[in-house]
């Protein structure tokens, strides 16, 4: 076969050689220079930009300039913007970048860009790209249990061995992700350099941040803030990009630009440009990997980082996680169509009826009844769709009704997959069957005629009063929509409160609880841990606004002394806003897309006891639950006390569109909304 000229000339460079010679010029020593110079940079590309396509954008009917599908909009982000990054590198071989990107693009690039993954592999085989990546989807993965990322990892893995490429030991992640929970995973899979976002660091330790060393290291790992520029004696470091790498070669517009996406010669002139600048005046055009290598080297400055609490990359601008988890963007009020607690608490439901399915294959191939990976492919497809389903872009930053109905369609797909696995087994208990109860702590099935006991505990319920009936700082916020609140009593040391909200008479969206907070510091669990509380002191914080959104994965909050909070996930998977400096603190979840026709039902515990004891209710509660799966007459899943909750499928509840000047309005602000800088 004959090679295109471009991949031809590189492997005639002999690319092992090439990377050798230029990792050892990074990491020589350079006696004629008294300090040294690197630009970096941080393209982060995002297959999934726009999930479920711009078909119907932005006023619901077909225009041609919006007019292309989930796939097309992939294959313009490939060809127009990925693509031409690739070729202005390619034409400067000394010239390296960092290319962050979730595998889920690769496989897009292998199924249906052959040629341009041909392009990215010679540059990687011949050290010019740093491929960085740690999950498979681009998922919101801080706000769910650890379970779900690890099984992102697996397809991952798979997609990088039929690709022929891998990743790099740098991390960094949709969104700018970063939890100090993420430490232990990417030490486990290999992973030795966290990209932190400037912004996220800045938002959280505001006068720490001007005299930042340019290298932290915590628990192991090395840290590094991205986007900051910093000189000392030793090394001088610019960013020439830290962005979405998307808007770079198509002079800053984004894919919900539709026809008007297109390469931008001179905005790739102009780049090149500044890179050959640069390495006029010295710089070397270097990855972020090494670039850390020769600082170690070398002995740069590198102290511990400080505590850093779950965030995304501008939380200046996103109100922390807020925007994904709760806070309704520009495009909701445009369209109505948002659905954040019904895409993410449904999410939750998802993951443990996937689960469940896991646990039964399982219990076939032990019982005889089904041979070693019988379901693996099965499986395998209904976590691509619980994972797809997770994607970022569902709930925020600005999601349109197709990025909304991506979410729920994925969830539902991936729902009815696992039900297929389970209910292929129901016969197997009795005909007469109506329930399978899968315990996902242990992994034993039991067939039953009843759904599980409602709640986690032995206990019967018995009915309770308020514990916060004497304070002020519980409220209750539904609009005009009718709350019922009822409290039961499960032994001495729990307390389940139910909160059932009416549909809407005047379109009222918003519903809010808040709950008194009598401690000092965040007693709250990092994204990916599941098993561990996390002491962070309020004054170890100097926040850039009063307030922070935290996304509680496995839902518990420490609100007093031996008092914790916790939401049920699957009924309620919204924000905690903390706001520290307040005198009366509280905790509060807000969600402002709340569908006006639904009847809303979100349930929270009260648990009294130690860290081990509260932790041990929000893992069996939210992580390891029994998951109820009707089997006869009607398709319905129940875990614990869910009785179903929100539908998920199709979005629901959305009110008429409104003018055109604000359809245009709206647009405008979709082609910013996404900048980083």
């Amino acid at each position: 076969m004959k090679l295109p000229p471009f991949v031809a000339t590189l492997r005639a460079m002999n690319r092992p050689l090439l990377a050798a010679a230029v990792a050892l010029s990074l990491l020589a020593p350079s006696p004629a220079e008294a300090q040294r110079k690197f630009a970096l940079s941080m393209f982060h590309f995002n297959v999934q930009y726009v999930v479920g396509g711009l078909r119907g954008f932005p006023n619901g009917k077909v225009v041609e300039a919006f007019d292309f599908n989930n796939d097309q909009v992939e294959d313009l982000i490939i060809t127009e913007s990925f693509e031409p990054v690739l070729d202005l590198y390619a034409k400067h071989p000394s010239w390296q970048v960092t290319l962050e990107m979730q595998a889920y693009m690769v496989e897009v690039l292998r199924r249906r860009h052959p040629r341009v993954l041909s392009k990215l592999k010679a540059m990687y085989d011949a050290g010019q790209v740093e491929i960085v990546s740690f999950h498979w989807s681009d998922q919101l993965f801080l706000a769910y249990p650890k379970v779900a990322m690890e099984r992102s990892r697996e397809l991952m893995l798979r997609e990088w061995k039929a690709s022929g490429i891998g990743p790099s030991r740098v991390v960094f992640c949709q969104e700018g992700q970063f939890g100090l929970g993420m430490i232990p995973l990417a030490k486990l899979w290999g992973r030795e350099v966290l990209v932190l976002a400037k912004n996220l660091f800045r938002y959280q330790h505001q006068s720490a941040y001007e005299t930042a060393p340019p290298l932290y290291q915590r628990d192991g790992v090395d840290i590094l803030l991205m986007g900051r520029g910093f000189k000392t004696d030793k090394v001088e470091v610019t960013w020439t990009f830290a962005d979405d790498g998307e808007l770079l070669a198509t002079g800053d517009l984004p894919p919900y630009a539709g026809a008007l996406f297109v390469k931008n010669p001179q905005a790739l002139a102009d780049y090149e440009a500044k890179l050959v600048a640069l390495e006029q005046q010295g710089f070397t055009i270097s990855n972020i990997a090494n670039f850390v290598d020769w600082s170690k080297k070398q002995g740069v400055k590198q102290e511990p980082l400080p505590d850093v609490l779950d965030g995304t990359w501008q939380p200046g601008s996103t109100d922390s996680m807020f925007r994904w988890m709760g806070a309704s963007g520009l495009s909701d009020v445009i369209n109505r169509a948002e659905q954040d607690n019904t895409i993410t608490s449904g999410n939750v439901r998802t993951l443990q009826i996937v689960q469940a399915a896991e646990k039964v294959a399982a219990h076939a191939v032990k019982a005889g009844w089904a041979s070693k990976g019988a379901h693996d492919a099965e499986l395998r497809q209904c976590w691509r769709d619980a994972l797809l389903a997770q994607v970022s872009d569902t709930t925020g930053v600005n999601p349109i009704a197709n990025e909304v109905a991506y979410g729920l369609d994925h969830a539902a797909a991936a729902r009815a997959c696992a039900e297929g696995i389970i209910k292929t087994y129901a016969g197997r208990w009795s005909f007469d069957v109506q329930w399978l109860r899968v315990d996902l702590a242990d992994g034993s099935v039991l067939g039953s005629n009843v759904a599980a006991p409602p709640a986690p505990t032995a206990t019967p319920a018995k009915p309770a009063s308020s514990p916060f009936a004497d304070d002020a700082r519980f409220t209750l916020d539904a609009g005009d929509r009718d709350p019922q609140l009822t409290w039961e009593a499960f032994g001495d040391d729990r307390v389940r409160l139910t909160i059932e909200i009416q549909p809407s008479k005047k379109g009222w969206r918003t519903v809010e609880v808040s709950f008194p907070l009598d401690l000092d510091a965040f007693y709250v669990t990092p994204g990916l841990r599941d098993d561990q509380v996390g002491k962070y002191p309020f004054s170890s914080f100097e926040l850039e606004k009063p307030r922070i959104t935290l996304p509680l994965s496995n839902g518990l909050v420490g609100i007093g002394k031996d008092t914790w909070l916790i939401k049920q996930t699957n009924s309620v998977h919204i924000g905690a806003i903390f706001e520290p400096s307040q005198e009366k603190r509280t905790v509060r979840f807000r969600d402002e897309t709340v569908p006006p026709l639904e009847t809303v039902k979100w349930t929270f515990w009260i648990v009294r006891g130690d860290e081990q004891a509260a932790l041990a209710a929000a893992r069996r509660i939210n992580i390891t639950p029994v998951v109820s799966v009707r089997v006869r007459d009607a398709a319905q899943v129940l875990t614990e006390d869910d009785d179903g909750g929100c539908a998920v499928g199709a979005a629901k509840g959305a009110a008429p569109g409104p003018s055109a000047l604000w359809l245009l309005l709206a647009l405008g602000a979709l082609l910013v909304a996404r900048r980083r800088r």
